[in-house]
């Protein structure tokens, strides 16, 4: 399970952001754990912030500690 604060990177879309809480989704009769991130826009984006709930198992930890250099740290 990852930490509040903790950057993540979503496997499908690639989108990456910060993790700002947990929760949880009704699966199959399974509740299934789910991140809440706040997905980065990129530095001067006039789109509005973001956030995304999605399975917690559709999210790796991002390993560049700097998520605003792209995806050349990965």
């Amino acid at each position: 399970m990852f930490d509040l604060e903790d950057y993540v990177v979503n496997q499908t879309t690639q989108q990456i952001g910060k993790v700002i809480g947990h929760g949880h989704s009704m699966i199959n009769n399974n509740y299934e754990p789910t991140l809440k991130v706040l997905v980065d826009q990129g530095e001067g984006s006039d789109q509005p912030e973001l956030v995304v709930e999605d399975l917690s198992s559709v999210w790796s930890q991002y390993q560049n500690s700097d998520p605003t250099a792209g995806a050349a740290g990965q």
